[in-house]
């Protein structure tokens, strides 16, 4: 190295190393995800918004093209048209969904006294164990009905409580609000975006994020039709089997379809609502009726969804197999909750086309250039 070469060196600072950069932003990177999780309760809502922004923003791009209207103009009509349409089905079924509320809430205290007399006259040893332990926190709390630290735990339980149920009620009025705010100002922002990306990377890197926005998209856009599908599916199949309650259940298990292989809680709920229905009404049940015809339906419903629906409506967009998909989901869910649900399938299809397409080629061009250095050499010494 000259004392040129050395001078210079000397004189950069210590953020102009390539090294120190990419550490930095990586450093950035993980800061926000954390960040995120910490307020997942606020961007949860966001995000969610952001996703359905996402989802009509190709459509609001089509219309405004095909139409020559503005988009503020093409976004009020859309909204307008999903407002009719949610409006009409909700005519329809929120009715039902109430009645069945209703009667879930009448008839709650009777399922959980009969759940109770089923796990008191039970005999098996863990949920003997399990029974003294309530019987000995019921004696002491009888024995102590002013003790404040308890009564303090009870009032913060329930204030706790209040503030869960007021916070989920105003995240999902927040939604329809951030994305209409996300879709009026989507493609603009994407427009900037790209007029800030230097000329020599411009093409290479709106290549690579167009195959990430085609790649996420469709597979956005296919698990809500996919999710629809299934809420009908699942709620037609549950009435068929005489699962009680079966549009809520059936509601219910389609809305976690839009995550793969999570509606499959939804199979347990049905089992146990049609458990403790027989039970609490008297009435005797076989146990291909408490057990198999829920199961069947929803073993049907799944399997018409992995082998017709999805396939149909996704045709593989992230061109993930299903082993890779499932274990995605269970790290996103133990990693960030709800939150890591959410981004694990996304994000996970995304660091697939960055290492296909950004870091697998420089792996291989490596390795070709150190297969070649030794044989130069040789060449040079002959």
């Amino acid at each position: 190295m000259s004392e040129r070469d050395k001078l210079s060196l000397a004189e950069l600072h210590l953020w102009q190393f390539r090294a120190v950069q990419d550490v930095f932003w990586i450093g950035l990177a993980g800061l926000t995800l954390w960040f995120g999780y910490q307020l997942r309760s606020i961007f949860v809502p966001m995000l969610i918004g952001l996703g359905l922004a996402y989802a009509i923003n190709p459509a609001l791009v089509f219309l405004e093209d095909r139409l020559k209207w503005r988009r503020t103009v093409v976004l009020g009509v859309v909204a307008a048209v999903l407002l009719i349409v949610l409006v009409s089905a909700g005519v329809a079924v929120v009715p039902l969904l109430l009645a069945e509320a209703d009667t879930l809430v009448e008839r709650a205290p009777g399922y959980f006294d009969t759940v109770v007399d089923r796990f008191e006259s039970s005999e098996q040893p863990a949920l003997v164990r399990l029974r003294k332990w309530v019987e000995n926190q019921s004696q002491h709390w009888a024995k102590n009905p002013t003790d404040a630290g308890r009564i303090g735990d009870g009032v913060a339980l329930t204030f706790q409580l209040f503030a869960r149920l007021l916070g989920i009620t105003t995240s999902i009025a927040l939604i329809p609000i951030y994305a209409c705010f996300f879709a009026w100002s989507f493609q603009p922002l994407v427009t900037k975006a790209k007029e800030l990306i230097p000329d020599p990377h411009r093409d290479p890197i709106c290549r690579i994020v167009g195959r990430m926005d085609s790649a996420v998209g469709d597979f956005l856009r296919g698990r809500f039709f996919v999710m629809l599908l299934m809420m009908a599916g699942f709620s037609s199949a549950f009435w068929i089997a005489g699962v009680p309650y079966w549009l809520l259940i059936g509601c219910f298990t389609g809305l976690l379809s839009f995550i793969p292989y999570v509606s499959v809680i939804g199979a347990g709920v049905a089992v146990l609502a049609t458990w403790v229905e027989s039970q609490s009404s008297g009435t005797t049940l076989s146990p291909m009726s408490v057990f198999g015809f829920p199961l069947i339906a929803f073993s049907v419903v799944q399997l018409l969804e992995g082998w017709l629906v999805t396939p149909w409506i996704q045709s593989k967009s992230m061109h993930m197999n299903p082993v890779a998909i499932f274990i995605v989901v269970l790290v996103g869910g133990a990693a960030g909750g709800l939150y890591g649900l959410l981004l694990a399938i996304p994000l996970a299809g995304c660091g697939r086309i960055l290492f296909t397409d950004v870091l697998l080629p420089r792996l291989e061009q490596w390795a070709k250039s150190s297969e070649q250095q030794p044989t130069s050499a040789h060449d040079e010494k002959s």
